[in-house]
């Protein structure tokens, strides 16, 4: 394993982006979408996210494990 300061900076620039350019692959960008659009739909919203439709200050929400995440407010 190499110690932080014995890193070169070939090591450097394959971690910061550098080697990630150019357009991403059709799959990824579908599934963005496909992710985007189920989350954003009513089904998603209602049936698979929990939905808090209080606007205001914050107010702390207990989690137990195995809970549905929340949604934001949709115009449902």
């Amino acid at each position: 394993m190499l110690k932080p300061w014995r890193l070169t900076k070939a090591n450097d620039t394959q971690w910061d982006g550098a080697g990630f350019t150019g357009q991403p692959h059709y799959f990824t960008l579908m599934k963005q979408l496909v992710i985007f659009g189920f989350f954003s739909s009513k089904v998603g919203g209602t049936q698979v996210l929990r939905h808090s439709d209080v606007p205001g200050g914050y107010y702390d929400i207990p989690y137990n494990e195995g809970d549905k995440a929340w949604t934001t407010p949709w115009p449902w």
